[in-house]
């Protein structure tokens, strides 16, 4: 995995419009979503990446993110 330059639109917008990415955002959770789909929530950052094995590119959002990590507070990762 890299990380990667910039965020697929299409991964930003779940993460905006998502119902269940915005409520486990709020419960604090960890927020996987890879090539425009929402694929779970999860307790950890190394649960999160270990879900996402198999897929091209992926963004992980949480509100545990200090500022500094990102532009938007969040990570992206790519298969290569």
């Amino acid at each position: 995995m890299r990380e990667t330059e910039g965020i697929p639109s299409e991964n930003r917008a779940v993460l905006r419009r998502n119902r269940e990415a915005i409520e486990a955002l709020d419960k604090g959770k960890f927020v996987l979503v890879c090539d425009g789909k929402f694929i779970g929530a999860f307790d950890t950052e190394d649960q999160a990446i270990e879900a996402s094995r198999g897929y091209r590119i992926c963004v992980i959002d949480s509100r545990s993110y200090s500022p500094i990590r990102g532009e938007w507070g969040w990570g992206s990762i790519a298969s290569e």
